[in-house]
This record gives C-alpha cells, structure tokens and sequence, in this order.
C-alpha cells in the first residue's frame, strides 16, 4: 500500500483516484507505482507547485481520473 499519512483513503477511494497495477500494488489512477511515490512525496514537499515533475504529474494522475469518470458516466 503506498504511504498516504495524513491522507484519506476512503476519500481517495471514493473519488476513484487509488488503483492496482498489473502487479496488485496500489498505485494513483494514471500514474505508475514510482510516479505515484513520487507525487506523495512532492505533495508533502513545501510547495509541490513549485516543481516541475510535480505538475506533470498531476495533470497526467486528474487526466486519467477525468477519463475514468467520464466512463463511468
């Protein structure tokens, strides 16, 4: 499970923004296992909009929860 002290889960959950990879490790929708540490760890940085890797990712993790909902619609 990846580390999401201070975080809600359930929250997380319930806005489908937590999935599996294709190994059963829990990942943020549209990012890989690495990305999505590296996304908790910015987010827990200072200013995670100061970072450039940050903002990528964030766009590519709300895009593809964006395409989920839209789905699911």
């Amino acid at each position: 499970m990846l580390n999401f002290e201070g975080w809600n889960r359930k929250l997380l959950k319930k806005q489908r923004a937590l999935s599996a990879n294709s190994l059963g490790k829990e990942i943020l929708v549209g990012l890989t296992r690495e990305e999505s540490e590296l996304y908790i760890e910015l987010v827990a940085s200072d200013d995670p909009n100061d970072s450039d890797k940050f903002i990528e990712l964030d766009k590519k993790h709300m895009a593809a929860r964006n395409c989920f909902d839209e789905d699911s619609l």
